[in-house]
Parts: structure tokens; sequence; C-alpha cells
């Protein structure tokens, strides 16, 4: 039951960070660029946020839903570190506009 919760508010919140990154894809490439994401990657990644959040909302494939959810928490998590040990502040994109 926690397992479940815990995979629908996870879902929920890639859905949320996607949707606000596509609905202002100008600043989100610039943010992200910032974090030094190439374009052509930066346009897909709330493309795979909202599949993730979709799919994990749905329950549909949880176990290599997660997988990929956790894929990407550990590559945003070691570019914000990255960043930090570098002594950078770039602004977060981690939910676009917002």
């Amino acid at each position: 039951m926690v397992g479940e919760i815990a995979a629908v508010l996870t879902g929920a919140v890639f859905a949320v960070a996607a949707v606000s990154k596509l609905s202002a894809m100008p600043n989100w490439l610039t943010q992200s660029g910032a974090f030094g994401v190439p374009k052509n990657i930066a346009r897909l990644v709330p493309v795979v946020e909202l599949a993730v959040g979709a799919l994990a909302v749905a329950r549909v494939g949880r176990r290599q839903v997660a997988w990929v959810a956790v894929a990407l928490l550990v590559v945003f998590t070691a570019l914000l570190t990255r960043e930090l040990a570098q002594g950078r502040r770039p602004v977060c994109a981690c939910f676009g506009s917002w």
C-alpha cells in the first residue's frame, strides 16, 4: 500500500515537472543550459519525465518505471552536485517555470 502511494506521488511529481517545463520550453532550455545540458537532450527531458510520471501513476511496468525514475533522479542530483561543488548556483530548473 505504501509503495503504491509512493509510486503515484512520485509519478505525479514527475508529471508536474514535465508539464511546467513543456509550458515554458524557452526558459527550460536556458535554465538547463546553465547546467551544461545540450539542448537536444534538454528537449527530451520533459517528454521522458511525462512518460515516467504517467506510467507510474497508471502503475504500468512498475519495476522498470521505478528504475528509470531512480536513474533520472541520480542524474539530476549528480548535475546539481557538480554545479554546487564548483561554486556555481544556477537557477533550479526542476519545475521549469515554477
